[in-house]
């Protein structure tokens, strides 16, 4: 897994090696290699629009180079994919019904209208390293849950170079959010060379919701992972309101927005 996330993004993901066991013990030691970086959360202060766009361009490029590199799917996808949204009806509040029932009616269209990619489970503002001068993207570690996904599944990751969630909610580095989108589409078409279908568009931002759900709906306890009661994170995460608005609806409002009103790949162009 590790080897192939160093394969694909050679000089952003850092090398691993395992070094050997614990003693007594059957943990490994494992020593990854240093990135001159730090987490992006930490830049959040001195972020400016120019250091966002930086880092938005070379965050295009990271998911771009995911496409370039399709791979084939393994095992039952759609059982896997459909088995956790059931899971996930039956453990979250009503109000999220509507949002797991039309993404489970689209897994069809996630499954076969998007590429296969290498995908990083958990693109947290802690996991995306940049230079805190420039804004590069220099770094993307924590690959050890990373696997083979629909691409867009990871697209929420997005979300942790645009804004933040605070005691007030959710908000924007800066008002002009969908500016920043349409930065991003546009250097992530440049990437892979090609253009991208309206329903291709559509898949990839179902997949996006697939992903929030996966990501913030899920966590580990007694060794296994299972549906989580806590909804505070969806709550306040942009996108991931379940009742319709305007779409020219502030950035930021703590009104509840369609799932893909407003999303990277929005393609009511």
């Amino acid at each position: 897994m590790r080897a192939l996330a160093k394969e694909f993004n050679r000089h952003i993901a850092p090398a691993i090696t395992c070094e050997d066991l614990m003693p007594n013990s059957s943990a490994s030691i494992w020593i990854m290699e240093a990135l001159p970086s730090v987490g992006y959360l930490f830049t959040f202060s001195s972020t400016t629009v120019a250091k966002q766009d930086t880092t938005l361009i070379d965050m295009a490029r990271f998911y771009a180079a995911s496409w370039i590199n399709a791979q084939t799917p393994v095992g039952d996808t759609h059982d896997f994919y459909h088995t956790k949204l059931m899971q996930l009806s039956g453990a979250l509040p009503s109000r999220f019904a509507r949002v797991i029932e039309n993404t489970n009616q689209s897994l069809h269209e996630i499954l076969y209208h998007v590429h296969w990619v290498w995908t990083h489970s958990d693109l947290s503002d802690m996991d995306i390293l940049v230079d805190p001068d420039s804004g590069h993207l220099t770094g993307v570690i924590d690959w050890a849950d990373a696997g083979i996904e629909p691409f867009g599944i990871a697209l929420w990751g997005l979300e942790s170079v645009l804004g933040s969630s605070g005691p007030n909610g959710w908000s924007y580095f800066r008002d002009d959010v969908l500016s920043s989108r349409k930065l991003f589409r546009e250097m992530f078409l440049k990437g892979i060379g090609m253009s991208v279908s309206v329903q291709t568009c559509r898949a990839i931002e179902e997949a996006r919701t697939l992903g929030l759900l996966l990501r913030y709906d899920f966590f580990w306890e007694d060794g296994r992972v299972k549906p989580t009661r806590d909804t505070s994170v969806l709550d306040v995460f942009p996108d991931c309101r379940f009742w319709d608005e305007p779409h020219n609806a502030k950035p930021g409002a703590q009104s509840s927005a369609s799932v893909i009103s407003m999303g990277s790949f929005h393609y009511h162009q």
